[in-house]
């Protein structure tokens, strides 16, 4: 996450502005010591093997959305 925040110029304040909590808040998250992330989630997860990664938009295929037909 650091190196996109970096790339689209984008300070660590501006990130917590646009997420409504404080920039010590954004910290923890960079550095992967924030749990925001729901227990339930987490343990869902787990349970199923499965990880949560953050893939660029760019990278992903694109799709059709359900709710707009776009």
């Amino acid at each position: 996450m650091r190196g996109t925040l970096v790339r689209k110029g984008w300070t660590q304040q501006r990130l917590a502005d646009e997420l409504g909590i404080g920039k010590s808040a954004v910290s923890q998250l960079l550095s992967g010591e924030y749990g925001k992330i729901p227990e339930s989630l987490l343990k869902a997860l787990d349970l199923l093997d499965l990880d949560l990664v953050a893939v660029p938009r760019q990278l992903q295929p694109r799709r059709q959305d359900d709710r707009t037909g776009k």
